[in-house]
């Protein structure tokens, strides 16, 4: 489990927990996280664009298959930034964003989606420190500068590259 679920789960521990992921590939992440959690609610984000990798549609027939039948799971086809609009205002539990990791576009998903996340809840994202560390990490920075929250950032197990997290 990653780390900004660790800390979800330090908070919310058995409580039911409504959550997005934005970037989802073949659904590994996912999984856990539906594994690990009472999830009442969660929605799945990727546009699986053959442009950003070649398997983009096996990771998507794989992710449909993984969480067909599961009630309160709803596949998104979509890029995170278009459908954020969709989402109530301080509804989200957890909101994990790993798609486009643009500077800019990291930026900009932080903004629309912070005002989703509920009180006590927490907005997360991958990649804070990857082959090019200044593009997750500037716009998490940037945005808590802004706005006065704190950031936290840990490295995964198993992996090269950090989770970072802010609670609401």
């Amino acid at each position: 489990m990653r780390e900004s679920a660790k800390a979800l789960k330090k908070i919310y521990n058995t409580n039911p927990i409504k959550m997005i992921e934005c970037g989802i590939a073949d659904g590994k992440n996912s999984e856990i996280l539906f594994n690990n959690f009472r999830i009442s609610e969660f929605i799945l984000i990727d546009n699986w664009l053959l442009e950003y990798s070649e398997h983009a549609d096996k990771w998507l027939i794989t992710t449909k298959t993984k969480f067909q039948n599961k009630k309160p799971v709803k596949i998104i086809i979509s890029d995170a930034l278009s459908c954020a609009e969709m989402f109530p205002q301080k509804y989200f539990n957890y909101i994990y964003l790993d798609d486009c990791h643009s500077p800019d576009h990291v930026f900009a998903e932080i903004t629309k989606y912070w005002d989703k996340v509920a009180k006590g809840g927490i907005l997360a994202g991958h990649d804070y420190t990857d082959i090019s560390p200044e593009r997750v990490a500037w716009a998490v920075q940037k945005f808590c500068s802004l706005t006065g929250n704190k950031y936290y950032h840990k490295m995964n197990d198993g992996e090269t590259v950090e989770d970072w997290w802010i609670i609401k």
